[in-house]
């Protein structure tokens, strides 16, 4: 044996090793942040618009701010509905969205209730130690995505040379991004005293007179980031904390709303390469008495870390509030707005009007809520339509994308009855690439045919198998007494389906193979499919 030969590709593999090693030390890595606890809560905002007059009022026209689109990783928005429907939403150049409500009349002394509900979950989130590791610059695209979280506002002084000059004293010229985040939130955390005197809220403001409301501590934390180098923006909403917030005025002892009026909030997000946004509130500290003299600690629990304590309901970015109702016009009468909010536990709201005591409307749910249907309109999901083979392939495609992956690269569906740039071609195009759908034969799939129960199993089968489930068990389909009456090419479909609890037969004792699903029987089953993948792990 040679061993001189051996020992240059010994060293050679030793030294790849090394440089990974130091490849991987020099990277940033992907953090996954650990998601705690959820819990489900209701946010509602009334505005009652009133006609204080004596006269009529009419030609109304009111402006509410909305929640903004998207999830945090604490507080997830699931759905929305709205009571009246606005007669419409708006948006600003910063994405702000807005409902616009037109009232015909308003008698004296009537009044109208302008209802939002929201549903969401908020969660407890830890980075742990890890996200030190984040990224320590951020690259060139980054930088052009975060520009407008580095610049500083009219209330975020961040060029401000006492704003500087602070961020130059708690900081080192080699600190990371996230080393300079965490020293300036002790910073500001130990610097500042909480008051809710009306004054000015400022960055600057703040740091001169060593106080502020939540509203100060953020501002002075954002502009010394900013002045940093660090990437922020600010959240607005409320902080619901269960064990503190009780009592009279505050929280209903029949039904246990929570009074949010009292609760609102604004904290921090930052940016880390490699982490993402990550939440950060200055505004609390603990106190104790050491050697007969009170003495601030800095609450570490509220930096980069969302403990199971808190519940921060998250509405808007920036410091644009809830409550800001803007009446854009009226026409005689008096007319006024009033702003009130509560929390409720758990998840109470119908995104459609036609779902409310629907037997599905849990289903509906769900399936709304997880991104796998649409209604047909903002305030209609229509459950008693026929659901068509094009959606059917669609909200597949959809649950693929939300359990398996992205879509792979798909070429376009070679059938002559599907039109170019339709929503479901791309959907399409994989469920025929996969094997999922072939179609009638002749280049026809028939995107609006309903589709079938037949059809549904053959298809959720081939899903199945394309997702990874492969192998299932197909029985059942003699019990059925139309069995004869499903086609060949669908019995083991069927069969498959029926194994795994995803399609059941009437109560007659017959599938029923050719009938035809609405959207509602579809919801209940892809709620089923979608469970049934999640328990299979």
């Amino acid at each position: 044996m040679n061993r001189s030969a051996g020992a240059p590709r010994r060293a050679l593999r030793i030294l790849l090793i090394l440089l990974l090693l130091l490849l991987l030390t020099l990277s940033p890595r992907a953090l996954a942040a650990e998601i705690g606890n959820q819990w489900p809560y209701t946010l509602i905002h009334r505005v009652t618009v009133t006609n204080d007059g004596d006269t009529p009022a009419w030609d109304i026209a009111v402006e509410v701010p909305l929640a903004d689109e998207g999830a945090y990783l604490y507080c997830q928005n699931v759905g929305v509905e709205y009571s009246p429907y606005p007669s419409r939403i708006v948006s600003d150049d910063t994405g702000h969205r807005a409902a616009v409500y037109y009232i015909d009349w308003l008698g004296a002394g009537d009044s109208i209730v302008l209802t939002q509900r929201y549903a969401l979950r908020a969660a407890a989130v830890n980075y742990g130690e890890d996200v030190a590791a984040a990224g320590s610059a951020y690259s060139e695209e980054e930088l052009a995505q975060l520009s407008p979280w580095l610049e500083a506002t009219p209330r975020i002084q961040a060029a401000d040379p006492s704003v500087t000059a602070f961020v130059q004293e708690h900081t080192a010229a080699g600190d990371s991004l996230y080393q300079k985040a965490r020293s300036l939130f002790s910073a500001v955390n130990l610097r500042m005293s909480y008051s809710a005197s009306p004054v000015d809220q400022s960055a600057v403001a703040a740091l001169a007179r060593s106080s502020g409301s939540c509203e100060g501590y953020v501002n002075l934390y954002l502009a010394c980031l900013r002045a940093a180098g660090v990437a922020c923006r600010q959240v607005s909403g409320y902080l619901y904390q269960p064990a503190q917030h009780v009592g009279p005025g505050l929280t209903d002892p029949d039904s246990g709303d929570v009074r949010l009026e009292q609760l609102r909030h604004t904290w921090v997000e930052f940016y880390l390469p490699g982490a993402g946004w990550l939440p950060a509130d200055p505004t609390f500290t603990y106190t104790f008495l050491v050697d007969g003299a009170e003495t601030k600690f800095v609450n570490w629990s509220y930096f980069a870390n969302v403990s199971s304590a808190n519940r921060y309901i998250c509405f808007r970015r920036g410091d644009t509030q809830a409550d800001r109702i803007r009446l854009l016009s009226a026409t005689g009468g008096q007319v006024s707005t009033d702003f009130s909010t509560q929390l409720t536990a758990g998840i109470e709201y119908t995104p459609f009007a036609d779902i409310s005591g629907h037997w599905a409307e849990d289903y509906i749910r769900y399936c709304v809520e997880n991104g796998l249907f649409n209604g047909v309109s903002p305030t209609s999901f229509a459950p008693e339509y026929s659901m068509t083979r094009a959606m059917f392939v669609t909200v597949l495609g959809r649950l693929y994308e939300k359990t398996v992956g992205p879509l792979p690269e798909v070429s376009d569906p070679e059938f002559d009855d599907v039109p170019s740039g339709s929503y479901y071609e791309a959907y399409l195009g994989w469920a025929a690439d996969t094997g999922i759908v072939s179609g009638y034969g002749n280049g026809r799939f028939g995107p609006n045919d309903p589709v079938t129960r037949e059809q549904m199993a053959a298809i959720m089968s081939s899903f199945l198998a394309v997702a990874g489930y492969a192998g299932l068990e197909s029985a059942g389909v003699d019990d059925f007494y139309d069995a004869g009456d499903i086609s060949t090419w669908a019995v083991v479909g069927v069969g498959c389906c029926l194994s795994c609890g995803l399609l059941s037969g009437y109560p007659d004792g017959c599938f029923y193979p050719a009938a035809q699903a609405t959207r509602a029987q579809v919801a209940a089953i892809l709620e089923r499919l979608s469970r049934w993948m999640a328990a299979q792990g």
